[in-house]
């Protein structure tokens, strides 16, 4: 059975080490990714913010030039993969959106084909189907 916080999930996460850059006023903190879903991702890290913190982030993707994000902190603390910071995209272009959307689905459509996956083809057409909107008080703020 699902557990209440996942089954509110959007998307489904993909575990996926992938390099961070995260721009905190004049410092650049390298990090790396624990996992990601179409509308966030965890950023393993010692450093330390408050829930509902704005953060930028540079997210490099195999194959591809860095994505640009800004995301909110929505948990931080330890997990039982380590210490780090479970973010929200709060907003992106809509090309780097459509780039991240496509990089994601890439990712369960290889995990649908694995042998011992947990990726439906359900939970993939729902991934397809559920875009997160733009924030309309952010339309081209990015």
């Amino acid at each position: 059975m699902a557990s209440r916080k996942s089954s509110r999930r959007r998307s489904e996460r993909v575990a996926i080490k992938l390099p961070v850059r995260w721009r905190r006023g004049q410092r650049i903190i390298e990090a790396i990714t624990g996992d990601i879903s179409g509308e966030g991702l965890f950023v393993g890290t010692q450093e330390q913010v408050p829930p509902g913190s704005l953060m930028h982030l540079e997210v490099d993707v195999p194959g591809e030039p860095p994505l640009a994000m800004f995301v909110t902190a929505m948990f931080v603390g330890q997990t039982t993969n380590g210490a780090g910071i479970g973010a929200e995209i709060f907003v992106m272009s809509e090309p780097e959106r459509r780039r991240w959307r496509r990089f994601y689905l890439g990712l369960l459509r290889e995990r649908l084909r694995a042998p011992t996956t947990s990726v439906s083809q359900d939970d993939l057409s729902k991934a397809e189907r559920t875009a997160p909107p733009p924030n309309p008080r952010l339309i081209g703020a990015a």
